[in-house]
């Protein structure tokens, strides 16, 4: 089970790091790959649809604009 991120560099990349330890106690299996327009791509591995998921939710709602590169946006404040 994945979760692919866009522009997930940079300050992006610890934010999603911790939250995947958070989830699964473990490293986190991330990889790159590029999207059909040769943008990097993040894809972080779960071992369940539901970690993923519960991955997906904090994404969605971290305060984080996916669309735009991380030094485009400062960084929100953790919560």
């Amino acid at each position: 089970h994945t979760v692919r991120l866009p522009n997930a560099g940079g300050w992006r990349q610890a934010r999603c790091r911790q939250r995947h330890r958070e989830l699964t106690r473990e490293e986190p299996p991330v990889w790159y790959e590029l999207d059909a327009d040769d943008r990097m791509v993040s894809v972080h591995g779960f071992a369940s649809a539901e970690l993923a998921a519960q991955f997906r939710q904090w994404a969605d709602t971290a305060g984080i604009d996916w669309t735009v590169p991380p030094w485009q946006q400062q960084e929100p404040r953790a919560v």
